[in-house]
């Protein structure tokens, strides 16, 4: 998810720049809109490429660090007009 993000709004920073480049004549307001947000664009894929890059190496260093268990837990709790009932696994 956050790479997708990440993708998303660096290739709405490239369309914002493309537009400005094809851009002849004074700058006004609009102009300088479209240049905050190409840049908030930049920042925000930065931001989110860098958090998925942790979350990746995290989760690879939980599983190496975790290693291998066969362990198995069943667990059940009441609910209104019944129970709830979950199992889980590891691998």
């Amino acid at each position: 998810m956050l790479e997708g993000g990440a993708i998303y709004f660096a290739l709405d920073s490239k369309h914002q720049s493309d537009t400005l480049n094809l851009y002849k004549g004074e700058w006004g307001q609009p102009q300088k809109d479209i240049q905050a947000r190409g840049e908030r664009d930049a920042h925000l894929a930065w931001g989110l490429g860098a958090a998925g890059v942790v979350a990746v190496g995290v989760g690879v260093a939980l599983v190496v660090i975790g290693g291998h268990a066969d362990e198995r837990a069943i667990a059940i709790a009441p609910t209104r007009g019944g129970a709830f009932a979950a199992w889980s696994t590891r691998f």
